[in-house]
């Protein structure tokens, strides 16, 4: 078990360490988004589930959960000095091999589901100059609306974070902890 250490004593140390210092954040701040992520796949469950409360059919609904599930992950992005940051959401995790090279994205449309969508169409695409749509263009199939999914608001995926805030703080000071002892272990100081 980790010794109890107050923030001063954790700087100090983090400072004594040096270099080796941005490592130990690194792993402490990326075990505190991974319980964040956490949270909002749980969130993403219950989320699905009120969305498709009337469907008869509660296989779809699990299918659908599992991939919205997966797509959400935790992710250390790379630190610039002494700074050191996480991040969790949809998409955030490593490139899969099968991927769109362009994006690295597999397709869960995640962020379809929180921000929702517009009117959208078939029949016909967009025709652009430069970054300007300046009109469209029919492909040749009969233009058919596909409808509207409305966005989750408040964001289930900002609630969930918000929500594990308190947690997120206990796991990050432990993992700090943890990581100093270790680390000065390691120097033998």
């Amino acid at each position: 078990m980790a010794a109890e250490m107050s923030l001063d004593e954790i700087e100090q140390k983090l400072a004594y360490l040096g270099k080796a210092s941005v490592a130990v954040a690194r792993r402490a701040v990326l075990a505190g988004a991974k319980v964040v992520a956490r949270k909002q796949q749980d969130a993403a469950i219950a989320a699905v589930a009120n969305s498709n409360r009337d469907r008869s059919k509660r296989g779809r609904v699990r299918k659908s959960t599992g991939a919205l599930r997966r797509s959400i992950k935790a992710r250390s992005v790379r630190a610039t000095g002494s700074v050191v940051g996480a991040k969790s959401g949809f998409d955030v995790g490593k490139r899969k091999k099968d991927a769109d090279p362009s994006t690295g994205a597999i397709g869960h449309h995640g962020h379809l589901f929180v921000g929702g969508t517009v009117r959208r169409f078939t029949g016909s695409v967009r025709v652009r100059i430069g970054r300007k749509t300046v009109g469209r263009k029919p492909t040749g199939n009969p233009v058919q609306h596909r409808g509207i999914m409305p966005a989750n608001q408040p964001s289930f995926i900002r609630v969930a974070a918000q929500a594990a805030e308190s947690q997120v703080q206990k796991v990050i000071h432990d993992s700090l902890v943890t990581g100093i002892e270790r680390a000065i272990d390691k120097l033998g100081g």
